[in-house]
């Protein structure tokens, strides 16, 4: 199961840089910068 876990990690990962990058430049910046105030924070 942790296996299955990380795999589908991986898929989000995928999923997040390839919608951060065909969404608008200004969405896509908006969205890194909600990214990374979690980061901070976590």
């Amino acid at each position: 199961m942790a296996r299955n876990r990380a795999r589908q990690n991986l898929e989000e990962g995928k999923a997040m840089k390839f919608y951060t990058i065909k969404l608008p430049k200004f969405l896509g910046g908006f969205v890194k910068a909600i990214l990374n105030t979690f980061s901070k924070n976590g």
